[in-house]
């Protein structure tokens, strides 16, 4: 049974040996793939784990919750100053998306201030109150690293990494070292922390950048050569 509580979040229940379970998604769509992989389970004649309510292939060992804020901070605790630097921007960029509700203040002191809270070289200073506030916020609003499992979360994530502050289309060199700081990090969470029971960007595919080929037309090619001779011509 898949049942939706308000616009937030969707239950999928199953009885298992009497005893209902089943998780709370955050989307309806999520909730309903949930429900055919146990539909398809159920059908094919799975055993199912009383305990746990689900088919025995489904069956993950459990997750820690860490906050990506803290998360982030701890991943790169020995890296090098210099590289805290250059590495704060692809983080403010990464943690933007991964916060709950809406920040109150200007979204420009949301990113410095997330640029300092990643950067040891300049966090451990005297901060002006708004920063603290905006520091404060992101702490207390940001998502668990495990929701990186929900696909509409990862791509809003990659979506940002394709952007600069201003909207428009971020370097190819910026975006590439954005996605392996993300890489990394996921990578980490799932082979050292048990933050994730897998790396979600296998599943989900990244929108590829377009480039548009504007095809020449040799006559008009031509025409522009003429017209450029003709100018020699009369000059002389």
């Amino acid at each position: 049974m898949v049942r939706r509580h308000a616009e937030t979040s969707t239950d999928t229940k199953i009885g298992v040996d009497g005893v209902r379970f089943g998780p709370t998604c955050t989307t309806w769509a999520l909730a309903d793939s949930h429900r055919s992989k146990l539909v398809a389970s159920s059908q094919e004649g799975e055993a199912f784990d009383v305990d746990a309510g689900m088919p025995a292939s489904m069956r993950r060992d459990p997750v820690e919750t860490k906050p990506w804020f803290e998360f982030a901070d701890i991943k790169w605790d020995d890296s090098s100053p210099k590289y805290r630097e250059s590495l704060a921007e692809s983080l403010m960029t990464i943690t933007v998306p991964l916060l709950h509700g809406s920040y109150s203040g200007e979204r420009a002191v949301l990113r410095k201030a997330l640029k300092i809270a990643f950067n040891r070289n300049v966090r451990e200073r005297d901060l002006t109150a708004e920063v603290q506030h905006a520091i404060s916020f992101a702490r207390q609003a940001s998502r668990n690293v495990g929701d990186l499992a929900d696909p509409e979360v990862l791509r809003a994530v990659l979506r940002a990494l394709e952007l600069k502050l201003d909207g428009g289309r971020a370097a190819t060199n910026t975006v590439r070292i954005r996605r392996t700081k993300l890489g990394n990090a996921i990578t980490y969470a799932v082979a050292e922390r048990k933050l994730l029971t897998s790396n979600p960007l296998h599943a989900v595919k990244a929108t590829k950048r377009k480039f548009v080929l504007h095809e020449v037309d040799p006559r008009s090619d031509r025409r522009v050569v003429d017209r450029q001779r003709a100018g020699v011509e009369e000059g002389r």
